[in-house]
């Protein structure tokens, strides 16, 4: 595979007008991160600016050397490494968006490169595990460079990339990166009880990963059942949870499966219902204005006594993307179900993540008029139709102890 990617860098190379390169890559663990580091390579010695549109959910960026002076990171999702962040970017839109963006041609494609699963009897590459923005930045650009991974599972929903539309590479066989779920503290436990008693059944229900989400699976299971799922992703727990007949037999979608290779293994056999779709599909607005009851439920570094919510920012570091959250929580605000923020009330430092004010450079993610309920592990402070000053009283409620009498204040003097 090495000399064929080099041929296949090289025309990349020769075909740019202008000594500069954008590339697009899917979403970890559909990053090809040895073709990615051969790229680097080799546009370095041929003094093409390099312009890598990624999201390493992983955080290592191990494609990208400790010093370079010729690239340009513009990340699309995940953390980055601090000693990356001379050279880094950000796209500021909502997933959906960024598929738009793509979809419309507002930001150059040159190349999408991806590892992909062998094709399938009729050609077809599947994306994996995370299909998110992918066909729209592939459908953009100039040049499709698939590298096949016999490890990558095929999935149910989107069919992937046809090969006769791509430069097709050979690679090797290695198993997929995973993102292994962590156990639910116990203030992450009470939180997920919290929520569950907050979800009517029969409703549909999007949510993320981590601890929080993890714990309100496990609350639901034996205690709801007819529930539907139509999610930016699907949490390890999720499993149990469809096997218990808490969710009904309608498809199950997402845009992307972030967990381990038993997930991957779950999610492929098409009798458990799984979807992977792009996302301009599972957050599209005509397709989440039409589910009926509707629950968000999300997660964020902080909220102020506003109800604006920060979920990219902390300590004053970018930490996150926007995601999904602002697509989903403003349908479920408009539905007859509920936008949830669930969160810690502190971090692991003692700090309070309920706060007076956002501090910058700490952005609204999602804007205090989409936000109904915000739940930490000392209560649900519901916030729909209620006053400014009532909505700061019930967000100090399920502060943490500690912080009360310093947020009361705050208030009182703003």
């Amino acid at each position: 595979m090495f000399n064929a990617a080099r041929r296949a860098i090289g025309d990349l190379i020769d075909e740019s007008p202008d000594d500069e390169l954008h590339v697009v890559c899917p979403m970890f663990p559909g990053q090809p991160d040895d073709f990615l580091a051969l790229l680097v390579e080799e546009t370095g010695k041929s003094r093409t600016r390099l312009v890598l549109y990624c999201a390493d959910l992983s955080g290592r960026y191990e494609f990208l050397p400790e010093r370079t002076t010729h690239v340009s990171l513009v990340t699309i999702g995940g953390r980055v490494p601090r000693r990356l962040a001379p050279i880094t970017d950000h796209l500021t839109a909502t997933l959906a968006e960024v598929a738009r963006t793509f979809g419309r041609g507002e930001r150059r494609v040159d190349a999408f490169v991806a590892l992909v699963a062998p094709p399938d009897d009729d050609g077809f590459c599947s994306l994996g595990p995370v299909v998110s923005y992918s066909p729209a930045a592939a459908a953009s650009a100039r040049r499709r460079i698939i590298i096949t991974n016999p490890e990558m599972p095929r999935f149910s929903g989107h069919r992937g990339l046809h090969q006769d539309s791509c430069t097709v590479l050979e690679g090797p066989a290695r198993p997929l990166g995973v993102l292994p779920p962590r156990p639910p503290s116990e203030a992450e436990l009470r939180i997920g009880k919290s929520v569950a008693g907050l979800i009517s059944d029969g409703a549909v229900l999007q949510l993320g990963i981590g601890g929080i989400p993890e714990s309100l699976i496990g609350n639901l299971i034996g205690q709801h059942s007819g529930l539907r799922l139509h999610s930016g992703a699907i949490p390890e727990a999720a499993m149990a949870a469809f096997d218990a007949g808490v969710f009904d037999d309608s498809p199950r979608r997402t845009t992307s499966l972030l967990g381990t290779a038993e997930l991957y293994a779950y999610a492929a056999r098409p009798e458990n219902g799984i979807e992977i779709l792009p996302v301009t599909e599972t957050h599209a607005p005509e397709v989440l204005a039409g589910l009926g009851t509707f629950f968000a439920v999300n997660s964020c570094f902080e909220v102020d006594l506003f109800g604006q919510v920060n979920a990219e920012f902390a300590a004053g570091e970018r930490r996150a993307s926007a995601g999904g959250q602002a697509d989903f929580g403003h349908w479920a605000h408009l539905s007859a179900g509920a936008n949830i923020m669930a969160l810690r009330s502190v971090d692991g430092s003692g700090v309070s993540r309920i706060v007076a004010q956002l501090p910058a450079p700490h952005v609204v993610t999602t804007n205090r008029s989409d936000l109904d309920a915000v739940v930490t592990e000392f209560g649900v402070a519901w916030l729909r139709g209620r006053t400014a000053g009532e909505r700061a009283e019930a967000l100090v409620d399920v502060a943490h102890p500690d912080h009360r009498d310093e947020l009361r204040t705050a208030w009182r003097n703003s």
